[in-house]
């Protein structure tokens, strides 16, 4: 099987990578106003799983296939499955994969979105037994960056598809700038006085936001820094010489580090090693040293030898005298030789000194795991130059696309990082990562190659701390891949520690198959590490190319040896569905009440459960509990009755005017509660729904016109664009936000996305709020507030959403344990009495506020369908859902039930007031933060576990 040659391998590390800083000064990519990653919304995925394309594609395949979608483009990413069968034999031959590869693309037109006159063959690759067969897009015989498409085959049949396409390019592919412009244009724009610039290539390139995708004509450069570390592609628009992109192809890694010893590092002290190879110069001529430190060759003892710390595949070179040169003689019985620096050298040298040897040894070390996993690894057929005591910089070690590896001197603080075995490890992780990239499959990812180079370290060294002994004076790592961090919330500026969300996961997942399988575990745990360098193009790729390394039948669907172990230990990194517990995962599902039900008839509550994980776990569903009151406070249980998955209770029959809310929490045979609905928000957990008629005063659901509503800043730079984000806009699911509006098509809300570059979050350290205009009510009693809401927030403690009538606070979110996050889930209806709040002539103003600190932002308030109303029988109830607090034994009852409603927690508690109206100290918010209102509606555990998405 044909394998990447250099020239292709290095292509396709050039991939460009993402908008991630390092040490949030030296970003790997700047790309003003594009997105930082590819992330995938359940809602937006749910909804392109909707394609034709796709739905074509599983009438003629079966339904046991799963898709991940760019939600810019809406292209696969990756889809997979139970495969089908194709020609084995065809595999062995990269003519015949290749029409194979042909056919599947021909067949799959449709769900690939380009035209397939627009593709180019790319590398045939064989890695782990999986087969892959790529090609690129063009655009009028012009490559398009970023392209990747691929086809997996594993096992004699076809697995996984990637079609990574970028449809819908229309572009006059005549540049106004010319070529030689266009490369003085990149060279000035990177500042760069001293920077080479290479030949410039007429591309097309994609600028994709988490939505959309604009395409622009570009030139694309090289250009290389003369003095110090720097290697760039640059891409210049080809209309008027614009900076459009850059990446670096320099691969830093950058911290501080204390050494003790040159055992992995220099305080940890010294140790004797076996020389792993290179060669001895004596009178005959040369001596080849075995990797395990072992000589013969051709003359006689006693004899004097010579050597150095290079080697046939390493290429030590020191920047700072005394070069590590060993003389010594072999006597009648041999007998060892120690190259050590000699007593008289001081301190620096023998640090310089020192740093040779242990890039030597462990440079060596990368290799051969790097061969061990993949023989026909393509560097390690090169000799490496491994350049150390380099002292233009301190505290710094980086990987160049030139196949060499840099570390430099001691100072600030930091050991020579050439004498630091865990960084060279790390900066050699790059490469592994680069150079087994397959052209059109893989992409470069500044994070992913980050993490990858941190569990190579961490799988030589069994150890997660990796970089041990970076600071002069301190073994602590520089970074641990041990905890759990979560794709997407620790996504971070700096790609070093978004890179250990993958390398965490990485890591447990070698933990786990260890203790199952031994030292077999940890091999394939290093197979995975491989699969994912060769085949992900960002971190969430990850889980997919793991199932599909770890596969032994070519039929995903099936499952796969490990597929319970890879589904626990991803889920705890938010790769995978699940909680990571290795525990039963259940969900359930249920189609809220409305407004205007049937008066005095029972209300149906249906809700379906199941078991996500089924494969993986065993789990009983014992009962189902339906929580409900009336708009009085008196919380009342009803045990709801199965029917095999279907559990079904009904609310017995309300007066008109009844405002309802209710909850469902579903039990295993221990009598845990192990998912509910609403899911989400721990601090208002309750559907709401309304019994009978009512007559509107006012009301608007937003389509026609804005509703007269006006938005202000209170707090924050009125000239900063989002600061006020209040807008009419449709939403579209970003930062937490809902897909849409509940009715029709718009909505007020918080940052609604109008803009590619707008991320759906309100801004840190603000204070805004839309208001309706003045209504008018008369004397109408009892006048009710009603509305929708979706609303993401962080806990009270740090910021806080508020709903006020005539300035009066009626709702505030929870204070409560600094995570108690105010997370909708759902369109949730909510009324509110605000008779007494109605001015003396009759007019009433409604406000939604919210107010933020500086540090993490969700997607706020989006809101809809608002309406001022008065119940059209006599017979109402204020329907005020903080009515709940009035009743402290129905408290008691709840928290018998659910747990302790202090820590569960109802951020309608802290606002509540007496039924009819709010009046008393308990009647805002402020004055009672903590939730020590009184008795409350406890919450059950609404933690619920991740529903795998289904079609």
């Amino acid at each position: 099987m044909q394998r990447l040659s250099f020239a292709t391998a290095l292509a396709s590390f050039l991939m460009p990578a993402t908008v991630l800083a390092v040490q949030g000064e030296q970003p790997y990519r700047h790309a003003p106003d594009q997105r930082a990653a590819r992330v995938a919304h359940a809602a937006v995925q749910a909804q392109l799983d909707g394609h034709p394309a796709w739905q074509d594609f599983l009438a003629r395949h079966g339904q046991r296939w799963d898709a991940r979608w760019d939600e810019a483009t809406g292209q696969a990413v990756r889809i997979w499955g139970e495969g089908w069968a194709v020609d084995a034999d065809a595999l062995t031959d990269d003519d015949a994969a290749r029409q194979l590869g042909w056919q599947v693309l021909t067949q799959e037109a449709e769900l690939l979105g380009i035209s397939l006159q627009d593709l180019v063959p790319g590398v045939v690759a064989q890695v782990g037994g999986t087969t892959a067969v790529t090609f690129t897009q063009t655009y009028a015989s012009l490559p398009v960056v970023d392209s990747r498409i691929s086809l997996r085959f594993k096992a004699g049949r076809f697995v996984v598809g990637q079609f990574e396409s970028f449809p819908g390019i229309a572009l006059d592919v005549r540049p106004v700038v010319a070529a030689d412009d266009a490369a003085k244009a990149a060279t000035d724009a990177l500042g760069w006085p001293s920077g080479e610039a290479g030949e410039a290539t007429l591309v097309v390139l994609p600028l994709a936001t988490a939505k959309s995708v604009d395409y622009r004509l570009a030139w694309q450069v090289d250009v290389t820094k003369i003095t110090g570390p720097g290697h760039r592609t640059v891409w210049v628009d080809a209309a008027d010489a614009s900076l459009l992109r850059w990446d670096e192809h320099v691969r830093f890694l950058s911290g501080t580090v204390e050494l003790d010893h040159d055992d992995r590092w220099p305080q940890n002290g010294r140790t004797t090693t076996p020389m792993i190879g290179g060669s001895l110069t004596g009178p005959a001529g040369t001596l080849n040293v075995a990797t395990d430190g072992s000589f013969t060759g051709p003359g006689s003892a006693p004899a004097d030898v010579a050597w150095t710390v290079d080697s046939d595949v390493v290429n030590i070179t020191s920047t700072a005298e005394p070069i590590y040169t060993f003389n010594d003689s072999i006597g009648d019985e041999g007998g060892t030789l120690v190259g050590s620096p000699g007593n008289n050298l001081g301190n620096a040298a023998t640090r310089r000194v020192l740093a040779q040897a242990q890039a030597h040894q462990a440079t060596h070390i990368a290799r051969q795991l790097s061969l061990d996993l993949n023989p026909g690894f393509g560097w390690a057929q090169q000799q490496v130059v491994v350049r150390v005591n380099l002292d233009d910089t301190q505290c710094n070690a980086w990987f160049d696309e030139q196949s060499t590896i840099n570390f430099v001197v001691q100072g600030g603080g930091c050991n020579n990082t050439g004498r630091l075995a865990d960084v060279i490890y790390h900066e050699y992780g790059h490469g592994f990562h680069g150079w087994n990239i397959v052209q059109g499959a893989g992409a470069f990812d500044g994070a992913l190659s980050e993490g990858l180079a941190d569990y190579m370290s961490a799988t030589i060294t069994d150890d997660n701390g990796m970089g041990r002994g970076f600071f002069t004076n301190s073994s602590a790592p520089l970074r641990d891949i041990g905890p759990d961090r979560s794709w997407p919330q620790d996504q971070d500026g700096d790609p070093h520690i978004t890179g250990l969300i993958i390398a965490g996961a990485l890591w447990d997942l070698r933990v786990e198959l260890e203790a199952a399988l031994g030292q077999a575990g940890i091999l394939r745990a290093d197979e995975i590490f491989l699969a994912t360098a060769s085949f992900a193009s960002d971190i969430p790729d990850g889980y997919v190319e793991a199932l599909l390394a770890d596969d032994d039948d070519g039929n995903l669907a099936n499952g796969t040896p490990n597929r319970c172990i890879i589904d626990e230990t991803y889920a705890r990194h938010g790769l995978a569905d699940g909680d990571g517990a290795g525990a039963a995962s259940f969900f359930a599902e249920h189609t809220p009440l409305g407004v205007g039900l049937p008066t005095q008839t029972d209300l149906a509550i249906e809700v379906t459960t199941g078991l996500s994980n089924p494969e993986c776990a065993d789990g009983v569903i014992e009962s189902a509990v339906l929580s409900w009151d009336a708009g009085d406070g008196n919380l009342s249980d009803l045990d709801m009755t199965a029917n095999g998955d279907v559990w079904t209770a009904s609310i017995p029959g309300q007066a008109p005017g009844t405002f309802v809310r209710y909850r469902i929490d579903v039990y295993n045979d221990a009598g845990d509660v192990v998912t509910a609905l609403p899911r989400g928000s721990i601090t208002d957990s309750w559907f709401g729904a309304w019994v009978g008629d009512r007559e509107i005063l006012w009301g608007n659901d937003f389509e026609s016109d804005d509703g007269g509503m006006t938005s202000d800043l209170l707090v924050g730079d009125p000239t900063t664009l989002g600061a006020n984000d209040w807008m009419w806009e449709a939403p579209k699911g970003s930062g937490g936000d809902p897909d849409g509006a509940f009715s029709g098509n718009l909505a007020w809300g918080n940052d609604l996305t109008p803009e590619p570059n707008w991320n759906g979050e309100y801004q840190a350290s603000i204070h805004n709020l839309v208001r309706t205009p003045l209504i008018e009510v008369g004397d109408e009693a009892p006048v009710l507030l009603q509305f929708r809401r979706w609303l993401t927030v962080e806990d009270g403690v740090f910021d806080q959403a508020r709903v006020e009538v005539n300035g009066q606070v009626i709702w505030s979110n929870l204070q409560g344990d600094d995570n108690d996050h105010h997370i909708d889930s759902h369109w949730a209806f909510r009324s509110y009495d605000i008779t007494d709040l109605i001015t003396s002539e009759g007019l009433v103003e409604v406000t939604w506020e919210l107010v933020s600190d500086g540090g993490l932002q969700f997607g706020g308030w989006t809101i809809d369908d608002v309406e001022i109303v008065v119940p059209s029988e006599d017979q109402v109830d204020p329907g005020d859902d903080d009515d709940a607090t009035s009743d402290d034994d129905d408290a008691a009852d709840d928290d018998d039930a659910t747990g302790d409603d202090d820590d569960n927690g109802d951020d309608d508690d802290v606002v509540s007031g007496p039924p009819g109206g709010l009046s008393g100290e308990g009647a805002g918010c402020d004055c009672n933060a903590a939730g020590n209102s009184g008795g409350g509606l406890g919450l059950l555990g609404l933690l619920g576990l991740a529903v795998r998405r289904r079609r």
